[in-house]
């Protein structure tokens, strides 16, 4: 069995390396939808929280949006993208530490955060962790 530790860190690490993806992809619509150049998009982009960066995305597609469905899919493509970061923030704000208990002989314990969280993100199976909230 593999290091849980090592295994949620290297877990929580390939889910920050997507999550960057996503908004770098962010990034590159709002510099398109502002048209900034090189030296003027990543000091926008980085000057900018996260969800007014969504937001902007989404009132620019929206506005773009030739019907409803189209204006549907950009506010559900932006919906989805707050729950991802919702999620981001309770994964990286969160202690994940494993801590063997002499109560509970089936494996590690995560303390600190519901692993439930990495298992939905990661789709740990049933030889990883056990998991409690505490």
């Amino acid at each position: 069995m593999a290091d849980p530790l090592e295994e949620a860190c290297s877990l929580v690490g390939r889910f920050q390396y997507h999550f960057g993806r996503v908004e770098q992809k962010i990034d590159q619509a709002v510099i398109k939808l502002l048209d900034l150049d090189d030296k003027a998009g990543p000091i926008v982009t980085g000057s900018v929280a996260f969800a007014s960066k969504v937001n902007f995305v989404r009132t620019s597609a929206y506005q773009q949006a030739g019907n409803d469905k189209d204006q549907q899919m950009a506010d559900d493509t932006c919906d989805q993208v707050f729950k991802i970061n919702t999620l981001r923030q309770m994964v990286i704000h969160s202690s994940f530490e494993p801590l063997r208990m002499a109560a509970y002989s089936s494996g590690e314990q995560w303390l600190g955060m519901d692993v439930s969280v990495l298992i939905i993100l990661f789709g740990m199976n049933e030889s990883s962790p056990s998991t409690t909230r505490k």
